[in-house]
C-alpha cells in the first residue's frame, strides 16, 4: 500500500512491501514518460529504510524513482547478529543460497509498472551493500548506466565487465573499509576496463561520518553525477 513518509521530499510517495517483502519504492512528485531509476542497496543493518532516508530526498528532487530492496530473508538472506538476525547482501552472496536472478526480477517489476528510462538505470550500495556491488554491479554492467559505492566495495569480480561501468566511490579516510584497500581494488578494475571513476575521499571520516556527508548535501551531488551517464543501446 502507498503511504506518505519522511523518506522523500514533500509530494513524493513511499510504497512499502512492493515489489517484494520489506522492499521500498520512493516515487517522485511526477513520473514522466521516461523516468530514471536508482536501485539503492542497504548495508548490514539489514533494512532499506536507512539508505532510502539518505538517498530518497535527493532522488525525488531530481525526478528519479528510488527502489530500495530488502535482501530476501525467505531466500536465505538472514544471518546471526548478536541475539538477533540481519540481512546482508554480501553474506547472501557467500552463503551458498544466493539467487543471482532475484534482484533483477524485482527491478523488472518496477520497470514494468512505471515508465522507466532504460538507458538511465543506476545502482548504489551502502556499506555491506557496496561490498556486494563489487560482484553485482560488475556482473550486470550492461544493465546499469553507472554505479555508486558508498563506504564499501569488495573485488569479487576481478575481470573486465561486459561493458565499461562508470562508478562513484564515496569513502572515509578513517573508515576501516577504505583502509582495507578493497574499494580501491574495485575502482582499479573499473578504471582499467574503460569505465569513468570518481573517488571522493572524506578527510578524517569514519564509517558513519561518511554516511552523514550524504545527509548534509553530498547525496544531491552524487545523484547529479549519476544522471550525467546514459547506457548506450546494446
Amino acid at each position: 500500500a502507498d503511504a506518505a513518509g519522511t523518506t522523500a521530499d514533500r509530494g513524493a510517495r513511499v510504497i512499502r512491501d512492493w515489489p517484494c517483502a520489506g522492499c521500498l519504492v520512493v516515487l517522485p512528485r511526477t513520473i514522466g514518460r521516461a523516468t530514471p531509476v536508482l536501485v539503492a542497496l542497504h548495508g548490514d543493518e539489514g533494512s532499506p529504510d536507512l539508505i532510502a532516508s539518505v538517498m530518497g530526498p535527493a532522488a525525488a528532487a531530481r525526478g528519479l524513482i528510488l527502489f530500495a530492496p530488502h535482501c530476501p530473508v525467505a531466500r536465505g538472506c538472514s544471518f546471526p547478529n548478536g541475539a538477533a538476525t540481519t540481512s546482508s547482501w554480501w553474506g547472501w552472496l557467500q552463503s551458498g543460497r544466493y539467487d543471482e536472478a532475484w534482484l533483477g526480477a524485482q527491478l523488472g517489476r518496477v520497470t514494468a509498472r512505471y515508465r522507466v528510462q532504460h538507458a538511465r538505470k543506476f545502482v548504489a550500495g551502502w556499506s555491506g551493500g557496496a561490498d556486494f556491488l563489487g560482484w553485482y554491479a560488475l556482473r550486470h554492467a550492461t544493465t546499469f548506466s553507472a554505479a555508486a559505492f558508498l563506504a564499501g566495495g569488495v573485488p569479487y569480480y576481478t575481470r573486465c565487465p561486459a561493458a565499461p561501468l562508470p562508478a562513484y566511490f564515496l569513502l572515509g579516510a578513517a573508515d576501516p573499509r577504505y583502509l582495507s584497500g578493497q574499494p580501491g581494488q574495485v575502482e582499479s578494475v573499473l578504471r582499467s576496463c574503460g569505465g569513468e571513476t570518481y573517488v571522493d575521499t572524506v578527510p578524517n571520516a569514519d564509517h558513519q561520518a561518511t554516511l552523514a556527508t550524504l545527509w548534509s548535501g553530498k547525496a544531491q551531488s552524487l545523484v547529479d553525477w549519476l544522471l550525467k551517464h546514459r547506457r548506450a543501446a546494446h
